[in-house]
């Protein structure tokens, strides 16, 4: 599949393949989740039209104060629960209730990689794309969402298994909509280990081209993030385009403190954010 698109091929494409790209969430199109089944990487095609759509400005208003703020709150409930490594589920819960708001937005599988000042004396945290667990088994490395004008909306990043005083220089959350792009290199996407083992199969020089198809182009159209928070760099590598399968009403993989997406919707960020709409909050 070919990634960089202008956004007149891909509207072109959807036309074409009689697809309705007017509203939020259109990649639950019965026509084109039945591409999706052949064509796995197709949903690249609605996280590329999420970036490249035009946004008005009243809406990028709304966007920069009301992002940050819903996800605060889902972020506070992950802490509230203590939940650790949920960066799948809480993004697919992030997602759908953005698009409840009005949001364009896609969900993102990756790499994250997060360099410390020297001073402090920590080594770098890697979360691997691809680690070897046991026999040939890939680890799921990070997800985080993209919503215009945020590049990054990560409100797991501070809820994941640190090892000692890691935790206390991670931001809560990251919610950004500025970043640098970086070249990214093999330990930022690929374990020592599973290196090895990629050495042994044969597979010699660089082995990013590998672990995924059109690996360049990809790379070039979603490109990777680096966000320096404090002196901390976080390296965010995107690789893959997910999407929830269900509507919040059903999204069931996440559960704070008794609640499922959809009461934490009903119950908080709705209340909440129209107090923060009407100024009394």
């Amino acid at each position: 599949m070919k990634y960089q698109k202008s956004l007149i091929d891909l509207e072109r494409e959807f036309v074409k393949r009689g697809i309705d790209f007017a509203s939020i969430g259109f990649y639950d199109n019965p026509t084109f989740l039945k591409i999706e089944r052949a064509q796995p990487d197709f949903l690249a095609n609605y996280a590329n039209y999420v970036n490249k759509r035009a946004y008005s400005p009243e809406y990028l208003q709304r966007a920069q104060k009301e992002i940050p703020f819903i996800a605060e709150i889902l972020h506070s409930e992950l802490v509230t629960d203590g939940r650790l490594g949920a960066c799948v589920d809480a993004s697919i819960g992030l997602s759908r209730i953005l698009e409840k708001e009005g949001f364009w937005n896609y969900i993102v599988k990756g790499s994250l990689t997060i360099e410390f000042p020297t001073k402090l004396g920590i080594a770098n945290k890697h979360f691997w794309s691809v680690d070897v667990l046991g026999e040939n088994e890939i680890a799921a490395a990070h997800a985080w969402v993209v919503a215009p004008p945020y590049y990054v909306v990560d409100i797991t990043v501070s809820q994941q298994p640190y090892q000692g005083s890691e935790k206390e220089h991670i931001p809560k959350f990251i919610c950004s909509p500025k970043f640098e792009t970086f070249e990214v290199v093999e330990i930022d996407l690929i374990s020592p280990s599973a290196s090895e083992i990629m050495t042994l199969e044969g597979i010699k020089g660089n082995k990013l081209i590998h672990i995924k198809k059109n690996y360049h182009d990809f790379i070039e159209t979603f490109k990777p993030c680096l966000i320096e928070l404090n002196g901390i760099k976080f390296k965010y590598i995107t690789i893959g385009i997910s999407a929830p399968d269900e509507p919040l009403e059903k999204v069931k993989t996440l559960k704070l403190s008794g609640k499922f997406p959809l009461e934490i919707y009903n119950a908080l960020i709705k209340p909440k954010l129209g107090q923060f709409r009407a100024g009394k909050s």
